[in-house]
């Protein structure tokens, strides 16, 4: 699922209902799993109080936005 929040946008890996009613879903992966898989296995350090930020830059290249099915 796919959150907007401002103007950040978040990639939710693993259950996200603890967003629900906070964020409106807007999105869904499609294909690209083993791309997901390596972006929440990315290494992090903690943020203040959250561990969120990569050790080293990633960056999403492209996204194509297809019509639902």
């Amino acid at each position: 699922m796919l959150f907007r929040s401002g103007c950040q946008f978040f990639i939710c890996h693993g259950d996200a209902r603890f967003l629900d009613r906070q964020y409106t879903a807007f999105g869904e992966l499609v294909k690209g799993d083993d791309v997901l898989e390596k972006l929440a296995n990315v290494p992090v350090r903690a943020n203040g109080g959250e561990k969120s930020t990569p050790i080293e830059r990633v960056a999403i290249e492209s996204v194509s936005i297809v019509p639902a099915a």
